[in-house]
This record gives structure tokens, C-alpha cells and sequence, in this order.
């Protein structure tokens, strides 16, 4: 399975900058978002979800989907599924409110 060494340590080292930035941009959410004089506890929520309840779900579904359809499966499975949360992140991120003040001033012209 495995072609060659030096691409995945090439793929390993992206992936320290990857978790990184995650990292910092989930903290830095976290703080923005907590209510004054609680950005410490907003943190800790933040460090709950990543590390505990993520990982906790994450290791159940990938172990039972890992016995279910085999490694191969669960990957393309697990890819698919964060494909689609990133969909749905970045439609949240869209301002609906110009959207629709444009299509509402394109249909009256």
C-alpha cells in the first residue's frame, strides 16, 4: 500500500501545519466568541470538542465503519463526509442578505 516513505513524511510535515493553524484560528474563534471575563472558559470548551468529544466520536464511527466496509471504504466514507460539513461551513459564511437584495433588484429591472 505504501509507494514511497518520503511521501508520506512529506504529507506528515503539511499536516503539522495544518492541525496549527486549526488550532490557532479555533482558539482565536473561541475567545471572540465568549462572553467577557469567560474567554478563558470558551477555550476550554473549544480544547472539550476538539480533543475529547471529537476524537471520542470520531474513533467509534471510524472503528465501526473500519469493521463494516473494510479501511479502504471508510476512508472514502470519512473524506465524503467532511467534504460535505465544508460545504455546509462555507454556505454559512456566504452573506444571504446582499444575495437576496440582488436577485430582489435583478427580478424588479
Amino acid at each position: 500500500f505504501t509507494f514511497h516513505l518520503l511521501f508520506f513524511l512529506g504529507l506528515q510535515l503539511l499536516h503539522g501545519f495544518t492541525f496549527a493553524g486549526c488550532w490557532t484560528a479555533g482558539v482565536a474563534l473561541a475567545k471572540e466568541n465568549s462572553p467577557p471575563g469567560l474567554e478563558t472558559s470558551g477555550q476550554s470548551i473549544f480544547t472539550m470538542a476538539y480533543n475529547g468529544v471529537g476524537g471520542l466520536a470520531g474513533s467509534i464511527v471510524g472503528g465501526q465503519l473500519y469493521d463494516v466496509v473494510g479501511p479502504r471504504h471508510m476512508y472514502r466514507i470519512k473524506g465524503l463526509v467532511f467534504a460535505v460539513t465544508l460545504l455546509l461551513y462555507l454556505l454559512t459564511l456566504a452573506d444571504w442578505s446582499r444575495l437576496r437584495k440582488k436577485t430582489a433588484y435583478e427580478s424588479v429591472s
